[in-house]
């Protein structure tokens, strides 16, 4: 009986191990036990921080949906750290990366990350092909949009050149305001009765002091 016992544990014990031996072991990036400061420092600066393929998708497959919902919430460093610390690269994750770096103000590192994104896209490392994990999104017109938005950020905003002594363009107010006190080309002008001129002076009427004529005085009295 003891040795019937012993057969049959050790057939259930060949078994787990047989199964044990045929499920792969999860595996996570090189940098998943890096410090979070670490972690975040090197996002951005656009480093390169994902280069695991098969042996971490089964780690992506497990934290992907949470990568999803930070994405949407905003969380930029938790999103950050847990792509980094799962280590899978494939368009989605960096594109979280580069989601992540710009959500930081990280514009530079973003647009990298970004065009990482695009660059594996249509191979067979791309989210359609090896893990199936999209997150609903097409690839690689999702990170080109994102990669558009970033270089409009990064550049400069262009001025207009003008030559020394061309006069500066009146603005739209001054413009206005000219037209307004401006009479119109080609205007009638005012109509209206002409003023009447002043009537002479009458005849005899005293003339203002200082005038230039003698007056002779009357005779003196007897």
């Amino acid at each position: 009986m003891h040795k019937g016992l012993r057969a049959g544990l050790l057939i259930l014990i060949n078994l787990v191990l047989a199964g044990c031996a045929g499920k792969p072991a999860e595996q996570t990036g090189r940098l998943a036990q890096a410090d979070r400061a670490e972690l975040l420092a090197r996002l951005q600066l656009g480093q390169p921080l994902l280069d695991c393929r098969e042996p971490c998708l089964e780690s992506w497959k497990r934290v992907q949906p949470e990568a999803a919902r930070l994405d949407t919430a905003g969380r930029w460093d938790e999103l950050a750290v847990l792509v980094i610390r799962a280590g899978y690269e494939d368009d989605l994750s960096l594109y979280y990366l580069g989601r992540a770096a710009a959500g930081r103000g990280a514009g530079a590192a973003a647009a990298r990350y970004y065009r990482d994104s695009m660059r594996i896209s249509g191979t067979p490392a791309a989210c359609a092909t090896l893990s199936h994990l999209c997150a609903g999104l097409v690839f690689p017109r999702a990170a080109g949009e994102r990669l558009a938005d970033a270089e409009r950020l990064l550049a400069p905003p262009k001025r207009r050149f003008r030559p020394p002594g061309t006069p500066a363009q009146p603005t739209t107010s001054d413009a206005a305001a000219s037209a307004t006190s401006a009479p119109l080309a080609g205007s009638m002008p005012p109509t209206g009765p002409a003023p009447e001129p002043a009537p002479p002076a009458a005849k005899g009427a005293a003339e203002p002091a200082g005038s230039s004529d003698y007056i002779e005085p009357p005779p003196a009295s007897r």
